[in-house]
């Protein structure tokens, strides 16, 4: 509950801001434009904070976990692939993400840049990849982030980017995968 409260609060601050300064400048009254920002910084806020409750039980109902929803999202995974091998798995698994698409893919180093497209939820986001080689396999760090540094919230999309990745990653290790860390 705590997150929703931070979504209504950095929401609803900051319309109400500028939907009160918006007011002045049209009507120059400082007490209704005061009242027009409370009134509409506090009806975003909820809005956003609906939003938010919304996306946490449809990404709950498709099996994912919500325990962080903030929108920059990052994970990390040991396979049992050396650097090669695993930056191929990594890209067939990225492209299991609706709407991505691959800008760069560079095996000998293992990183992957790629990008998920507008959709209904979210401007778009950023998705790179990169591999660690360790011992006889490699880390993979995924990282989704909005293409907007300002987004406050997002839908749950970067949340449901990076478990897309995960569940087609382990899916294509064959349950070979040692752990996964949430950070």
């Amino acid at each position: 509950m705590e997150r929703h409260v931070k979504v209504f609060v950095k929401g609803g601050v900051l319309f109400g801001l500028v939907m009160g300064i918006m007011h002045f400048i049209l009507m120059q009254q400082v007490v209704s434009s005061v009242m027009m920002g409370l009134l509409y910084g506090s009806f975003f806020g909820m809005s956003m904070m609906l939003i938010g409750v919304w996306n946490e039980k449809r990404l709950n109902s498709l099996g994912f976990t919500t325990t962080n929803m903030n929108p920059i999202q990052q994970r990390e995974i040991y396979v049992d692939q050396l650097v090669p091998q695993a930056t191929k798995l990594c890209r067939e698994a990225l492209l299991t993400i609706p709407k991505l698409r691959i800008l760069s893919v560079d095996t000998a180093s293992g990183f992957i840049l790629a990008k998920v497209g507008m959709t209904w939820l979210s401007w778009g986001e950023s998705v790179t990849v990169k591999l660690l080689s360790h011992r006889n396999g490699s880390f993979v760090y995924i990282r989704s982030a909005p293409k907007l540094c300002f987004t406050i919230i997002d839908s749950g999309k970067g949340v449901e980017n990076v478990e897309i990745f995960v569940n087609a990653l382990v899916i294509q290790q064959s349950g070979h995968f040692l752990m996964t860390m949430v950070e």
